[in-house]
């Protein structure tokens, strides 16, 4: 694995010249934005996830300003125990996101059906915004969460199993969250102060499922017995291993690994991804679904001006299906155009848009429809409107600093 990772990252550091740079110059590793998907009744995955990246981008700015401006960043003395005080420190202080982006993955999915989802942490009050339950998140840290839902009245037909789709929400928010994280490596250069929630948002499945699965009321017991009343032979061990697998076979673990060695040597905390010419080396994400498990192959060809991500799902325990996407991504101004496409069948497209705004600021406008057959709808899919289809448009404004 050494010898991989070294071949890689030379390999990487070859793909990565001037004429690629393109792609990850389009993207401000540090932003401040105002999202329609922070509306209670418009909340999103991908309003939620979007934020925590740029919680990430404020605790980066922070490890750079003592690392670049004081005698920390001067020798590997110094610059090793900043490193480890930081992974630790910086994780304490993302407990609040780790558990609002968990509950908003139940909550997206229920506002899906029309309903009007409520956070509260165990003993505290209930929240309709997910910002006020972030803020009491900060002085909750181990605290248990919860959401609940009701009104399920703009929905004309719910599917009788979307509860595993609710209870599986908020791992699977969890794992989307390690995707964007591979996005901002790809995309915007990485940040070692990113590893922490890194492993939280990989290691979310596995916790519940090694720590909680005999709670009569935790999301893995209930997307068992799910499954098992359907024929499915899916236990908590099952769900344990795929997550687990899913962290070692993805080559941003090896990324992050690879950084903090480099931190280590010369103080560069930029996370760089692992390449071979053009091809980015993938991960490997793990989702529960109302199909049984799947795993989620996922990378991008960079070609410098514009990037082709893609990626390839298989469900390999339930019922057997594959989904794949393609896609076409330019730099400047950001355009992203996905099609996905399910054996289910299903499917469904995404478009993201990016105009240039004042002061160095950005607007992005973006739309969705999938089936709810697919299953990538199936996380992420905006209102359904119809027995079969779900839609979500969405607006943004950013300024990168």
């Amino acid at each position: 694995m050494i010898a991989l990772l070294a071949i890689s990252a030379s390999a990487a550091g070859a793909s990565r010249g001037s004429s690629s740079r393109g792609v990850a110059e389009a993207k401000s590793a540090r932003s401040f934005s105002i999202d329609s998907g922070y509306l209670p009744f418009l909340q999103s995955n991908r309003a939620m996830n979007h934020l925590w990246v740029e919680y990430e981008g404020l605790g980066s700015a922070v490890f750079d300003l003592v690392n670049d401006k004081t005698f920390v960043g001067s020798s590997a003395l110094f610059r090793i125990p900043w490193g480890i005080l930081t992974y630790f420190g910086w994780g304490f202080l993302n407990y609040g996101f780790f558990v609002g982006n968990h509950e908003v993955g139940h909550g997206s999915r229920l506002l899906a059906l029309g309903s009007s989802p409520r956070y509260f942490w165990d003993g505290g009050i209930s929240h309709a915004s997910v910002f006020s339950f972030l803020g009491e998140g900060f002085f909750r840290y181990g605290s248990r969460a919860f959401t609940s839902g009701s009104n399920y009245n703009l929905v004309t037909s719910v599917p009788s199993d979307w509860g595993i789709t609710v209870s599986s929400g908020g791992m699977n928010n969890s794992m989307m969250f390690a995707e964007a994280l591979q996005d901002e490596i790809f995309y915007g250069g990485g940040h070692l102060n990113q590893l922490a929630a890194y492993v939280r948002a990989k290691r979310d499945a596995y916790d519940y499922a090694k720590y909680s699965a005999d709670l009569a009321s935790s999301d893995v017991s209930a997307n068992i017995s799910q499954w098992n009343s359907r024929g499915y032979s899916i236990n908590s061990n099952d769900i344990a291993a795929g997550a687990a697998v899913s962290a070692l076979a993805s080559f941003s673990t090896y990324a992050y690994a690879w950084s903090a060695l480099r931190y280590a040597w010369n103080g560069d905390p930029v996370v760089s991804p692992l390449a071979l010419g053009a091809f980015l080396l993938p991960d490997l994400s793990f989702f529960q679904n109302r199909y049984g498990l799947s795993y989620r192959l996922r990378s991008a060809i960079d070609r410098g001006e514009i990037a082709y991500p893609w990626s390839i799902e298989y469900v390999y325990k339930g019922s057997s299906a594959v989904e794949l996407s393609l896609g076409i991504r330019s730099a400047q101004p950001i355009l992203l155009f996905q099609v996905f496409l399910s054996s289910l069948p299903g499917g469904g497209l995404r478009v993201v848009k990016q105009f240039g705004g004042p002061i160095g600021s950005s607007f992005f406008i973006g739309a969705s429809a999938f089936t709810l057959t697919s299953l990538e709808g199936e996380r992420n899919l905006g209102l359904i409107l119809s027995p079969g289809m779900g839609l979500e448009g969405w607006g943004r404004w950013s300024w990168g600093f």
